[in-house]
């Protein structure tokens, strides 16, 4: 923890008209928390106390910094009109910690200057030596370089006594405040200052005895100037600053040439994480700063495509192995980036410095080989192997099973349906269907199982959301018939009329129970046990136009069948008690014109071939 203390007079220079209010004779910052004020940064060197008229109020107020360096004073040409509110509240010092105060008030003349004979005057005069026996000061560069040599103290930023330049930041804003610095410093650390330092460098003016540079910046830099200036008198810059101060300080080193603050600044930059408000900062500021800075985007430069083949395979077994329940938020994860990876994406214009509106065309990620897609492959197989393992193990879909079991089913089979959506992403239509179709019955078998454990078993029922396991059933099956239907894939008709006689009934009973699906609990039962004429909730919140999308496939898949498997579904379609969906009422009007008028067309064939 560091603190700041300062000195401030509210009644200068008298306190029937304080004009000067406040004046600050003392101001000392980065003061370490266990030790006094001598062991902080003098800021403005300390004045003593000279009220001119009446009583003088002496204010010492003490302030907790948010962290060494976070504190830029005003310097000793600001001693004035100093603020402390506004001081504390530019520097987010919050309320002071402590403050005390003193009285104090000029003494009488008679005690200041005793009487003194006239004579004792005239003797003092006659003893003052001539103007040219007077020995000309050391200029203080030479003074700063014979403290150095002797090693009699540690020189810093603000020293006046020590100091041979001064730095003066000005804003447009008005802004104004003057750092007593040292050249040698300045040379050093610096090609900025070591140019206008140099003979070949007119310094424009001169300041309380000293060269001053003027140095003018915007005011929203202003304080990265003056933290950049102290930097210069640290030896190890390994600073606890944020990233967006340390872009700002980044902006101010490379202005000034200050090869030895840039680098640090960058190494920070590579080192710490970002924040996805720090990060699009970082883009925007380092990507004009030059090549020499492009270091910074280590993290952020696109992978050559071979590893990034590498790392989606190694994830995509990951994610499609069984895996134990303690794996279970690592493994929806990796599904999670998996289906991230194969989603198309679009350039942002505020992270790229294209010129252009945002119309791009989109980015692939991935792209996808025949070796890839091999491998892919492999893994759904041992997936659905081991699902139809699993769903086979339970044998009577009625039976009562354990919660552990329940579990398993119900990832394997989310499992199955997560790697069906991807195969639809990588264009592997093909195996899509055929691994839909040589698990559809276990499919259809291990739902019942879920559905008759959450009947018949209050704690096996398990966490229901809208995209629970049987919803993302229907979204694979969507997907499927819709391949079928638009020719996407080619089957031959008895498998065609295999899909169309299993997953029909699953959808109709799905979408029945879908408008009347809530948990109704019977309190007449002892057991509280669940209303067996309910689904999951899921069905109850689902999506029109999925199953407006199933609808359509079946239609056009049934049409392409034989007439008399159209017939047979039409005839258990009628009979059953719910006609409203699939609503096959376009399928049932072509079968009826084709019957109708076959005989028609088939014998105006045969009489052609008569012919």
């Amino acid at each position: 923890m560091f603190s700041c203390q300062l000195m401030v007079d509210p009644d200068a220079p008298n306190p029937s008209d304080p004009t000067l209010r406040e004046y600050l004779p003392w101001l000392v910052t980065d003061i370490p928390g266990t030790l006094d004020s001598s062991y902080g940064r003098v800021e403005t060197i300390y004045e003593s106390p000279l009220p001119e008229i009446g009583v003088h109020r002496f204010v010492f107020v003490l302030y907790k910094q948010l962290g060494r360096w976070t504190v830029a004073p005003p310097g000793n040409m600001f001693r004035q009109n100093f603020r402390t509110r506004e001081f504390a509240i530019n520097y987010n010092l919050g309320f002071p910690v402590a403050v005390d105060y003193y009285n104090s008030r000029r003494e009488s003349a008679q005690r200041l200057f005793p009487f003194i004979p006239k004579s004792t005057w005239a003797e003092n005069l006659r003893a003052i030596p001539p103007a040219s026996s007077f020995q000309r000061p050391p200029d203080f560069r030479s003074l700063l370089i014979d403290i150095n040599k002797t090693g009699s103290g540690k020189i810093n930023i603000g020293q006046r006594t020590t100091s041979d330049v001064v730095v003066r930041l000005r804003t447009q804003q008005g802004r104004d405040e003057c750092l007593y610095c040292h050249s040698h410093i300045l040379t050093e650390q610096s090609i900025y200052f070591a140019n206008r330092i140099s003979k070949t460098w007119q310094t424009c003016e001169t300041l309380d005895f000293r060269h001053c540079i003027e140095l003018y910046c915007h005011e929203s830099e202003f304080d990265y100037y003056v933290i950049t200036l102290r930097l210069f008198y640290v030896e190890d810059l390994s600073f606890p600053y944020n990233v967006r101060n340390t872009l700002g300080i980044l902006q101010v080193a490379i202005r000034l040439g200050c090869d030895k603050i840039s680098d640090a600044c960058v190494n920070y930059l590579e080192a710490v994480p970002w924040e996805e408000a720090e990060e699009k900062d970082i883009l925007t500021t380092v990507s004009g700063l030059g090549l020499k800075y492009m270091s910074v985007f280590s993290r952020l430069q696109p992978v050559n495509p071979t590893a990034t083949v590498r790392i989606f395979a190694a994830t995509f077994r990951f994610a499609s192995s069984s895996l134990p329940i303690s794996l279970r938020d690592s493994k929806s994860s990796a599904q999670d980036q998996i289906s991230y990876m194969l989603t198309k994406d679009v350039n942002e214009p505020d992270d790229c410095d294209s010129g252009n509106d945002g119309d791009d065309d989109d980015v692939d990620f991935l792209t996808t080989n025949d070796m890839l897609k091999l491998e892919v492959g492999r893994c759904v197989e041992r997936l659905l192997i081991h699902f139809n393992d699993l769903v086979t193990s339970f044998g009577n879909v009625d039976g009562i099973f354990h919660i552990d079991e329940i579990e398993k089913l119900k990832s394997s089979l989310s499992d199955l349906s997560w790697s069906c959506q991807i195969l639809s992403k990588m264009d592997m239509m093909r195996d899509l269907v055929r691994v839909w179709y040589t698990s559809s019955i276990n499919v259809v078998k291990a739902v019942e199982i879920l559905r008759n454990a959450k009947k018949t078993n209050r704690a096996a029922i398990l966490k229901i959301e809208e995209d629970d396991e049987q919803w993302k059933v229907i979204r694979v099956v969507c997907m499927v018939l819709e391949a079928i239907s638009y020719g996407n894939v080619i089957l031959p008709t008895s498998t065609r009329l295999f899909m169309v006689n299993i997953w029909l009934p699953f959808v109709r009973k799905a979408r029945i129970v879908s408008h009347d699906c809530s948990f109704i609990e019977d309190d007449n039962t002892e057991n509280n046990e669940i209303n067996t004429n309910t689904m999951s909730k899921s069905f109850a919140t689902s999506n029109d136009v999925i199953w407006q999308c199933i609808e359509s496939a079946f239609i056009s898949i049934i049409v392409t069948l034989p007439s008399k498997d159209q017939a047979g579904i039409m005839a258990e379609w009628l009979r059953s008690d719910h006609v409203g969906y699939p609503d096959l009422t376009e399928a049932f009007g072509l079968w009826c014109h084709r019957s109708k008028i076959a005989r028609q067309r088939f014998a105006f064939l045969l009489k052609k071939d008569r012919q």
